[in-house]
């Protein structure tokens, strides 16, 4: 038994085009004319199942053998489809039947008439095309004369113009799944298109922040060494200041000493008093200038912050 039967699998075009000897243009062409073909929402498209390539064959038969335009096609599935019949389960017992009629090739031919297929039965037995179906494993010489009836009766059964215009929808088909495809693709280059656009921006601020933190990195270097400079000014005025201090001190020390011996000597107490103060205004005069560069100083540190 053929692998046909199998439950549950599908056949593509190209697999039921080779098992039924048709172009599969012609496959989609019969799809136009035969709803039966594409009924049921359950399988994949131009996908078939064992009863679509029993339904094919039983097409194929009354276009190819029997000479029926399309529509007396259609009449005669709908007629037999009243009686739903399997045209591919039983191989078997068609083999059978036909092992019993060829002894019998001298006697008439006895039509056998089950109760509820009682045209079927008569088809099986009678030694017509119409049974053997090359799904199934038959006889070399079945399969050849369908051949040579599929090639004498395509242009009875197909005209030519139908088969152009089958071919032209399959080819505007195509052309559609194609100008789709390019649509995508348009729309694909122009979203990368866009990304680059928006990458290259990101790219440009990345790189102006990064100009910009350089910039403030060597404005704040030149800002530490201005600090630094400062800094080292401020520790020699320091030691200058103290040292004036010291001075200071030492001088108040010998006016103090002086201040003692001026007790006796009124005029050398005047004197002495007199060249203290003077000193004493030239070290006045020292502390106040280096006051005044600590202030001229503390305004450099504050425009430096």
């Amino acid at each position: 038994m053929s692998d046909n039967n199998q439950s549950g699998r599908f056949y593509s075009l190209q697999e039921v085009s080779a098992q039924c000897g048709l172009a599969p243009y012609i496959l989609r062409y019969w799809e136009l004319h035969f709803p039966e073909l594409t009924a049921d929402d359950s399988k994949p498209k131009h996908m078939y199942n064992a009863s679509d390539i029993s339904l094919i064959n039983r097409i194929k038969t009354l276009l190819y053998v029997e000479h029926l335009t399309i529509e007396q096609a259609k009449g005669r599935l709908k007629q037999e489809m009243a009686f739903p019949v399997d045209y591919s389960g039983k191989a078997k017992e068609a083999e059978t039947v036909e092992a019993k009629a060829e002894p019998q090739q001298a006697a008439p031919v006895q039509e056998v008439t089950p109760e509820p297929q009682v045209g079927v039965a008569s088809e099986v037995v009678a030694p017509s095309p119409e049974v053997v179906e090359p799904v199934q494993e038959s006889a070399p010489e079945t399969v050849k004369s369908e051949e040579t009836a599929h090639t004498a009766a395509e242009s009875d059964a197909m005209p030519m113009d139908e088969i152009h215009r089958a071919a032209a929808a399959e080819l505007a088909n195509l052309r559609g799944e194609v100008q789709s495809l390019q649509s995508q693709l348009a729309e694909e280059r122009q979203k990368t298109a866009s990304a680059q656009e928006l990458l290259s921006a990101e790219v440009a601020k990345v790189l102006e922040t990064s100009q910009a933190l350089q910039a403030k990195t060597d404005e704040l270097a030149q800002v530490n060494q201005a600090l630094v400079a400062a800094r080292a000014q401020l520790a020699q005025l320091n030691e200058e200041l103290t040292a004036a201090r010291g001075e200071l001190a030492s001088k108040q020390s010998e006016l103090a000493t002086a201040l003692q011996y001026s007790a006796t000597n009124e005029s050398a107490r005047a004197a002495a008093f007199d060249r203290l103060e003077a000193e004493n205004a030239l070290l006045r005069g020292k502390v106040s200038n280096f006051v005044n560069q600590l202030k001229d100083l503390s305004a450099v540190l504050t425009k430096t912050k």
